[in-house]
């Protein structure tokens, strides 16, 4: 059960507490950033209703299932968390989490105004525990930046080389100046604070505006420093504000994807654009590539008749015609015609070599197929109810599947439904649909079909039946 159904004095009992931790691990496993930051927001807001002397015992318990959690989901999280993290929570951290420390508290800082940087590392840098493992790579990284020399104004001439004359270095310097005043160069923190009121308009959110243009225009400044791909900004975009996202979906995310991409690659030069464009059409068009060989083959061989054409005399206007075609002719390519095979004639009605067929010859049979290649998806559609066993309790292998179908999405969309599918399709989907119809045709009670060997063969009990439900209710 998804730790966000616990919910009371329920997370206080012990059971309830292992069962969270086992979800806990789940999703560190499955790398579920979201599920992770709704996980940590639940529980904070659960105990924090509760009388803390009843809490206290459980306290450090919690702090060890969301620790992790917070390191995983690190690029989310607000400021007061980040501190609580470094403050507090650094002693229940495994040294498997230093990867997730480190690229989260760099995520985190790229997302900050260039401003407010040099002051939240310094706050942070006082809150972190000396004696933590954790401590030297967090202060490396926290560390001041070390100040550097300020660069020359665009359009000064830094010295005199003596290659060009006074009055043609006073007409650059006032050329890169014009340039400069007709093209000034766009701040990144006005560039993300633009995007971010464009993201709020197509979001149609009825929320606050301010916090919605804070997480928008810190997920768009970390797209253009490069510090998320596309694929990571449209991730972060189409997640419920809840869950540290912008809601986005259908048009609104794919206008929102548009717009930061532009600005993406204004900021990086058109260059750069234009040749990822033209290398994602060929590779979606074999064709533009081919074309593209055939031209450089063709200018090739104009070299080569250019290379010819230039041991003609100078006054070559007077040449024969048919001299300069016999060159032309002699620098294309010729080609070599294919000689066929000479076969032995066969008297009679004796078989010819290449009238014998595989299966003819002696010891020859039809030859095997090649083994076929079995990918995630394939995997999804031979999991049974063994299998689903395998995974863990019911909560853990129900994550674990959703975690498989996260992979495929990915890959792509189509590698998402097609995994869907497969899984719908799959032995164990078909022992839960069969047990379904069953109750539904029969009348009886769910209990009675599923304490029956002949209706439930593979003994699956009530809660599994309902984790898969509740899975099928979720790919939906």
């Amino acid at each position: 059960m998804p730790i966000t159904h616990y919910t009371g004095k329920t997370l206080l009992q012990q059971d309830t507490i292992g069962r969270i931790q086992k979800e806990a691990e789940g999703l560190l496993a499955n790398k579920d950033v979201a599920g992770a930051y709704t996980a940590i927001q639940h529980i904070k807001q659960e105990l924090s209703v509760l009388p803390k002397e009843e809490v206290a015992p459980a306290l450090a318990a919690y702090r060890s299932i969301t620790s992790p959690l917070k390191a995983l989901a690190l690029p989310v999280l607000s400021e007061e968390d980040v501190s609580h993290l470094l403050a507090n929570n650094l002693e229940f951290l495994d040294t498997n989490s230093e990867r997730l420390l480190v690229s989260g508290m760099t995520a985190w800082l790229a997302a900050q105004p260039d401003e407010a940087q040099a002051e939240l590392k310094k706050k942070f840098q006082s809150q972190i525990d000396r004696d933590s493992p954790f401590a030297p790579k967090l202060s490396a990284l926290l560390a001041p930046e070390r100040a550097q020399a300020p660069a020359p104004p665009a359009g000064f001439v830094a010295r005199d080389d003596g290659m060009f004359a006074q009055t043609e270095r006073e007409e650059l310097a006032a050329s890169a100046q014009k340039a400069r005043a007709i093209n000034p160069q766009k701040s990144g923190e006005g560039e993300a604070l633009s995007i971010s009121r464009s993201l709020f308009s197509l979001s149609g959110s009825g929320g606050s505006e301010e916090a919605f243009t804070k997480r928008a225009s810190a997920l768009a400044r970390s797209r253009l420093r490069d510090v998320r791909t596309a694929a990571e900004f449209a991730d972060y975009a189409a997640r419920p504000f809840a869950a540290g996202g912008l809601g986005l979906s259908g048009d609104a995310l794919l206008q929102a994807e548009r717009i930061v991409e532009e600005a993406h690659n204004r900021s990086h030069g058109v260059a750069r654009h234009v040749i990822a464009s033209e290398a994602k059409a060929e590779r979606s068009n074999p064709n533009i590539a081919l074309r593209r060989d055939n031209t450089i083959s063709d200018n090739q061989r104009d070299d080569k008749i250019a290379a010819v054409a230039s041991t003609l005399p100078r006054n070559d206007k007077d040449a024969p015609q048919k001299e300069l075609d016999a060159l032309i002719q002699k620098a294309a390519p010729v080609p070599v015609p294919t000689q066929a095979s000479a076969r032995r004639v066969v008297p009679g009605t004796k078989p010819r070599l290449d009238d014998v067929t595989p299966g003819q010859g002696p010891g020859r049979g039809t030859p095997a197929a090649l083994p076929r290649t079995m990918g995630l998806s394939d995997e999804l559609g031979t999991i049974t109810l063994s299998d689903f066993r395998a995974f863990g309790d019911a909560g853990r292998a129900k994550q674990v599947v959703l975690g498989k179908i996260a992979t495929l999405e990915g890959e792509s969309i189509g590698e998402k439904v097609a995994g869907i599918r497969t899984l719908r399709a799959s032995p164990l989907f078909a022992s839960y649909l069969r047990l379904g119809d069953s109750a539904l045709s029969s009348g009886k009670k769910l209990a009675v079909l599923l304490g029956d060997p002949a209706a439930n063969p593979n003994q699956m009990t009530e809660d599994e039946f309902f984790t898969i439900a509740d899975l099928a209710r979720t790919l939906r």
